[in-house]
C-alpha cells in the first residue's frame, strides 16, 4: 500500500496537481477502511486526486485547488 500511496503523489506532481496527503496518512487511512469490512474478502484501494480550479489553460489546472479521495470497494 506504501507503494501505491507513493506513486499516487509521484503522478499527482508529474500531472501539475499538488499532493495534498503524506503517503504515512493514506497508508492509515486505508488501514482504517479496511478494519470496516469482514477481514475475508479482497479489497479494492482507490486513492485519488483531482484539481477543481481551471490554471492557466483548458488542460493545465490550479494546484491549490487539488482535491483528495479514498474509495475502498469489495
Amino acid at each position: 500500500m506504501d507503494q501505491h500511496a507513493a506513486r499516487l503523489n509521484r503522478s499527482a506532481a508529474a500531472l501539475g496537481l499538488k499532493a495534498t496527503m503524506a503517503v504515512e496518512n493514506i497508508v492509515g487511512l486505508a488501514r482504517d477502511g479496511a478494519k470496516k469490512f469482514d477481514g475475508k474478502t479482497a479489497l479494492y484501494v482507490r486513492p485519488m486526486y483531482w484539481a477543481e480550479g481551471d490554471g492557466p489553460s483548458a488542460i493545465l489546472t490550479d494546484p491549490e485547488t487539488t482535491r483528495f479521495c479514498l474509495c475502498l470497494y469489495e
